[in-house]
């Protein structure tokens, strides 16, 4: 109750009622009457580290905009937009950097598995196909993928960046230990030419920036 801040018992109670029933915590293998005691289930312990992994993503997403602001010094160079342009980005994170770089453009900006409603000249995809490789609803990525390209109107341009697949160890840590993946994620350039290839689309370049690699395609007319 101290560490909590709490004033009476009658406030945590309720609460440790409502984790029970749910079956996130359960008695204490040493409970006695009188000396009330809970530990997390299995289900509990799961509750703890997606709580855990959602936070440390949120903090991921507010300390990284720095890095973000100097790829799109680099970004600005490769990717020439028309303010006439309609754009959509789809992230899983939103960077304050990246809205002020599109703020004057016609941009729409989606989360992952958001339909988009209407025909774009240039779409932006950032981290897609990395983390569906990576085991994130990966049953959802062949469905998905198609329909961002729907989107995108013929002769459009379709811009991918992905982790580009290194054995550093402390890439492996970061992953694995902060972001919560099974394994470090990533492509080769060849696989990510080949995966823009194999849904008929014009791959222009994939570009390599500090550990980035930046795929530009087009859609055939």
């Amino acid at each position: 109750m101290g560490e909590l801040d709490l004033r009476s018992p009658g406030t945590i109670y309720p609460v440790l009622k409502v984790l029970r029933r749910d079956g996130y915590i359960e008695n204490a293998p040493d409970w006695t009457p009188g000396n009330k005691r809970y530990v997390l289930t299995d289900k509990g312990k799961e509750q703890i580290k997606i709580v855990m992994l959602n936070t440390g993503r949120r903090y991921f997403a507010h300390y990284v905009d720095p890095y973000v602001s100097s790829l799109i010094g680099e970004l600005k160079s490769i990717i020439p937009i028309d303010s006439k342009e309609k754009v959509m980005f789809v992230t899983l994170y939103e960077h304050a950097p990246i809205r002020q770089w599109l703020t004057p453009i016609n941009a729409t900006y989606l989360h992952f598995f958001d339909k988009p409603a209407d025909v774009y000249d240039l779409i932006i995809c950032c981290m897609l196909g990395t983390l569906m490789s990576s085991g994130w609803r990966t049953d959802e990525f062949t469905a998905y993928f198609p329909v961002i390209l729907k989107s995108l109107r013929p002769g459009g341009t379709l811009i991918v960046i992905e982790n580009e697949r290194t054995a550093n160890i402390y890439v492996e840590l970061f992953f694995k230990e902060i972001i919560g993946f099974s394994k470090p994620p990533g492509f080769s350039k060849e696989e990510l030419r080949n995966l823009l290839k194999s849904y008929n689309l014009s791959v222009e370049d994939v570009l390599d920036r500090r550990g980035l690699l930046i795929g530009i395609s087009t859609k055939p007319n």
